[in-house]
C-alpha cells in the first residue's frame, strides 16, 4: 500500500501533471469513489466512477486537477491546513512552494510544489499527521 510519504516523494519526482497523482491526493483529502456499472451507448457494459466530495457528499465525475491547476492545489492546502498562508515561485526549470513557516519544497510546476508543501506540512506536523490508513492510495 502506498503511504502519504510515498505520494509526497512521487510528487517531488513527477515530470508533469498526473491524473493518478490527482486521484491519490483526492483520496487523502477524503474524497470517496463509488464505482457503478451500466450500459454504454453501444449496449456494452461499462464502468463509471463517481467521486463524492468530502465536505457534503455531492457527486462529481472527476477529482480536482491538483497537479495541474494552482486553484486546485490551493484548495488542497486550505482544506488540509485551514487558514494557512503560502506562496510559490517558478522558473523555466522548476518551481518552489512554502506554507506558513515550513520548509520550501521544489517540484516541476507551481501546482505540484504547492501540493508537496501542503501534504508535507500536514503529514509531518506533530499531532496533525495524515493517517495512511484513512485512504487506500493504490490504484484499482
Amino acid at each position: 500500500m502506498k503511504t502519504v510519504a510515498d505520494l509526497i516523494l512521487e510528487l517531488q519526482h513527477a515530470t508533469e501533471h498526473d491524473r493518478k497523482l490527482d486521484v491519490s491526493i483526492g483520496l487523502i483529502m477524503g474524497y470517496k469513489r463509488r464505482i457503478t456499472t451500466g450500459e454504454g451507448k453501444g449496449g456494452e457494459k461499462g464502468r463509471k466512477v463517481i467521486w463524492l466530495y468530502p465536505s457534503d457528499g455531492e457527486e462529481s465525475t472527476v477529482v480536482p486537477l491538483f497537479t495541474s491547476r494552482i486553484d486546485a492545489a490551493q484548495l488542497l492546502a486550505q482544506t488540509l491546513l485551514p487558514g494557512c498562508i503560502g506562496g510559490f515561485t517558478w522558473s523555466p526549470r522548476n518551481a518552489t512552494a512554502r506554507i506558513n513557516d515550513g520548509p520550501t519544497f521544489t517540484a516541476v510546476t507551481p501546482s505540484i510544489a504547492l501540493c508537496v508543501a501542503a501534504l508535507s506540512a500536514k503529514h509531518f506536523q506533530p499531532n496533525e499527521r495524515l493517517d495512511d490508513d484513512d485512504a487506500d492510495l493504490t490504484e484499482d
